[in-house]
């Protein structure tokens, strides 16, 4: 498996409200687009990836399996979710700051995947695009 980062403000902005960890020794990646006015996206995008990262390097067994994996990481994106509201209560540049998160890892020969938000997750195989994700 071969993963690869680029990010681009696009047309639209003058920042770049997104952030993106890509860890070839744990094999996985997170991408969080950023949402919610001047510096609230950039902010909500970091953090997202930064806690998500710490989640997996730090606190995420690879012996967990099946249904405890689905639970263990929806847990992580709850408790995500709250710093990010609390964070954005914190400062009216911050007011209705929020992010997509996108996450996959190769884990025992198999990749899984989690999705929250408009954001897509694609497999390019022999130059097909196929997207994975809803």
């Amino acid at each position: 498996m071969e993963i690869y980062g680029i990010s681009d403000k696009g047309m639209k902005r003058t920042n770049n409200e997104d952030s993106f960890i890509i860890s070839t020794r744990k094999k996985y990646a997170i991408v969080a687009d950023g949402m919610g006015g001047h510096l609230g996206g950039e902010v909500a995008s970091s953090i997202c990836t930064e806690r998500f990262s710490k989640f997996l390097d730090f606190q995420y067994s690879n012996s967990v399996d099946g249904v405890d994996l689905a639970d263990h990481f929806i847990s992580e994106v709850i408790k995500i979710n709250e710093e990010i509201y609390q964070r954005s209560l914190s400062s009216s540049d911050l007011t209705g700051m929020g992010t997509t998160l996108s996450f996959l890892m190769e884990l025992n020969g198999r990749i899984i995947y989690l999705n929250v938000g408009d954001s897509r997750i694609y497999l390019v195989r022999d130059r097909i695009i196929t997207q994975i994700s809803r």
